[in-house]
């Protein structure tokens, strides 16, 4: 079924499938123009899924995945069997952060963390709201968004959320001003 690549500048303009399938391939065609054609019942995602399998590769305690070979029926179950345990050591961490969390959060911030995944913070009068994978919010008198700041840890350490949470909570209620300096901020209102 594979063919050798056909670079994407040798393909002509009347070939707008070979064209968009060459840009998707990072401008490489690796499969043959009849299947491209779609000269057969076969789809074009069904084409992809077949010839394409994402192969993982483990960073660290983070599984990520490229394009890689298709996989043997014995490489699938280990790489299954892989994810499963990275899968379960994220939930095990997750959970221990969210222990960790709910430790320093007063009753009313706890409820709503478990309620709704966010909490409020009141910092010299202001109030701000933090939320489980979201840009902390300023909130005006209404309690409307006012202001969004994202900071949060370089995504390479792939903490919990509960972590990156915790952290915005502490430095904004120990230095508000570091707080501000650091984030990127974004008028909302």
């Amino acid at each position: 079924m594979a063919t050798m690549p056909t670079p994407l500048s040798s393909m002509t303009s009347n070939a707008p499938s070979q064209a968009t399938w060459g840009i998707w391939n990072g401008g490489m065609l690796t499969v043959s123009t009849q299947i491209i054609t779609m000269g057969s019942n076969v789809t074009l995602w069904q084409t992809w899924n077949n010839v394409y399998t994402l192969a993982p590769t483990t960073l660290g305690n983070v599984v990520s995945y490229g394009y890689g070979s298709v996989e043997s029926e014995e490489e699938r179950v280990v790489r299954l069997e892989k994810e499963k345990i990275v899968l379960q050591e994220m939930k095990e961490k997750e959970e221990r952060a969210e222990k960790i969390l709910l430790s320093v959060l007063d009753e009313k911030q706890k409820e709503t963390w478990k309620a709704e995944k966010r909490f409020e913070v009141v910092v010299k009068g202001k109030i701000y709201r933090i939320k489980k994978r979201e840009r902390v919010q300023l909130l005006d008198e209404k309690g409307k968004v006012k202001t969004a700041y994202c900071i949060h840890p370089d995504s390479s350490h792939a903490l919990p959320s509960e972590d990156i949470v915790l952290t915005q909570k502490l430095l904004l209620e120990s230095d508000e001003e570091a707080f501000l300096k650091i984030a990127n901020s974004y008028q909302v209102a």
